[in-house]
């Protein structure tokens, strides 16, 4: 799973650097914006695929920590 959410990130940074070499070749003003605003697409793609991976990680480290944790015993009553 990891791995294919690297291969995401790294096609997505791929296709924003043939997005702007695109916006660089282009004459038209409207075309390069086009190109612009899909590069800055990707890119904002490629940032969340890695925020959703750094956060999924976290959440599993965060698991394994509790999950390590013996479950505290109640006061009598089960009041704290």
């Amino acid at each position: 799973m990891l791995q294919n959410l690297d291969d995401q990130i790294r096609d997505c940074v791929h296709h924003a650097a043939q997005c702007a070499e695109c916006a660089r070749k282009t004459r038209s003003a409207r075309e390069r914006e086009h190109w612009l605003a899909l590069e800055k697409r990707y890119l904002s793609m490629a940032q969340s695929i890695e925020f959703t991976r750094r956060l999924n990680r976290f959440a599993r480290q965060g698991k394994r920590r509790l999950d390590g944790l013996s479950s505290p015993s109640l006061p009598a009553g089960g009041c704290f």
